[in-house]
């Protein structure tokens, strides 16, 4: 995973587990869950 500001960058078969981490990392830290966009080239 490389991050970029408010982003991250994964290979696109990692992408739902990646987006399942990066939310429940969220919550966990901030009590609240994110609103994202995912994008896929």
């Amino acid at each position: 995973m490389l991050p970029l500001h408010d982003s991250i960058i994964v290979p696109l078969k990692h992408k739902e587990q990646a987006e399942q981490i990066y939310r429940q990392a969220f919550y966990d830290q901030l009590g609240v869950w994110p609103m994202m966009k995912v994008k896929s080239k």
